[in-house]
């Protein structure tokens, strides 16, 4: 399995996972996956292509966040697009 600095591989289909092309596990949002620096930013922090994780760093600290929910994860949390199965809310109707 090859591990690159900002993709995976997946072990069915030997695919590149890229953060571009990866839907957050948290709302589904493709292409809103960045990696979390952690530290004090600097005037030039690229916020387009980074999470500012905080300036004290956790025991165990996530690796990648979502800029449009609040999930942040890890690397091999995340899937395919086309592997990914979404249920639909269940509502209550009555009539």
């Amino acid at each position: 399995m090859s591990v690159g600095a900002s993709s995976l591989v997946s072990m069915s289909e030997k695919k590149p996972i890229t953060f571009k092309t990866a839907p957050c596990p948290g709302c589904g949002t493709i292409g809103s996956i960045r990696r979390i620096i952690w530290g004090i930013p600097s005037a030039d922090f690229d916020f387009s292509k980074h999470a500012i994780g905080g300036q004290c760093i956790p025991e165990n600290p996530h690796e990648i966040a979502c800029s449009e929910c609040p999930w942040s994860g890890w690397r091999g949390s995340l899937i395919p697009a086309d592997r990914v199965f979404r249920t639909r809310p269940e509502t209550d109707e009555t009539n």
